[in-house]
Order: structure tokens, then C-alpha cells, then sequence
């Protein structure tokens, strides 16, 4: 998995969080960007873990995370919900609003129930696919490289 650093144009940023349950923020991505991978094994993607950078600490944390996602093709988000009364001051909703005013297509993995329609319209989130294990969010990669396609 290539670092939020090495963006690229024409490349993917996934974004993870702790789901709970031994699934580490660390192995959400791991097991999304394998799925994500399937399609397109040459597409690069960008990973970035709030919990490990202490997101939102710094006005320029964030500018800083804007700047990347706006580098992004499409942005992954993966979090344990994505249900926008969970996520006000998450930083998950704040990267779904970045990529929104940017123009930017988003996609959801979830822990626990998918957003609603009327939750993914809030946060544009383009595909949601909810995965609960390792294994599953592995589909979920896949199902979503599919849904990106040539992004």
C-alpha cells in the first residue's frame, strides 16, 4: 500500500478507522486495499489512518488533508458507521465534505449499518458496502474496485 505521500494523480486515497472487534484501523486498509487491488493491481493507493495521524488536531492537518484527497481520483472511506448523526466532527465526515466540494467521488465500507439513502445523499458517498470482518471487507474492496472502475 502506497503512503498518503506518493499520491498520484489518477489514484485512489483510503481512509480507515478502528472497526473494533481486533480489526485495527491499520487492518481495515490492509484488507480493503487488497480487495481494491483485485481489479486494478497497478492502481495506486494512498492510505491514511486519523487515529494514527491525530486527525483534526491542526488547522493545517487538515488543509494538508485536503490537499491530498484533492490530488485523488476517489476517495474510500471505511469507519465502523457512516450514518451522518455518528459522524459530525468525525474525521470521515469531514473527508466526505473535502471530497464533495472538490468534486471528488466518494465510497463508504461499514461496520455497522450502512448509511440510510438520505445519509449517503448527505455525505455523496457514491456506493456504501458494509463488512464487518476481514474477509469481508476484503469483498467489499473488490465491490467497490469494481464500482471506481477506471477512475
Amino acid at each position: 500500500m502506497a503512503r498518503t505521500e506518493d499520491l498520484i494523480p489518477h489514484s485512489l486515497l483510503l481512509v480507515a478507522e478502528d472497526f473494533g472487534g481486533g480489526l485495527s484501523a491499520a487492518a481495515v486498509a490492509r484488507a480493503v486495499a487488497r480487495g481494491l487491488g483485485s481489479v486494478d493491481p497497478e492502481r495506486e493507493i494512498g492510505c491514511w489512518l486519523p487515529e494514527e495521524a491525530g486527525a483534526g488536531v491542526t488547522a493545517d492537518g487538515w488543509r494538508t488533508m485536503g490537499e491530498r484527497a484533492a490530488r485523488s481520483r476517489a476517495v474510500v472511506l471505511a469507519g465502523p458507521r457512516l450514518a451522518a448523526e455518528a459522524m459530525p466532527r468525525d474525521a470521515l465526515f469531514e473527508l466526505a465534505t473535502l471530497a464533495r466540494q472538490g468534486g471528488i467521488p466518494a465510497y463508504g465500507v461499514s461496520a455497522a449499518r450502512a448509511p440510510d439513502l438520505f445519509e449517503a445523499r448527505i455525505l455523496d458517498l457514491q456506493v456504501v458496502v458494509r463488512a464487518d470482518s476481514a474477509g469481508g471487507l476484503v469483498k467489499a474492496g473488490a465491490v467497490l474496485a469494481a464500482a471506481i472502475g477506471g477512475l
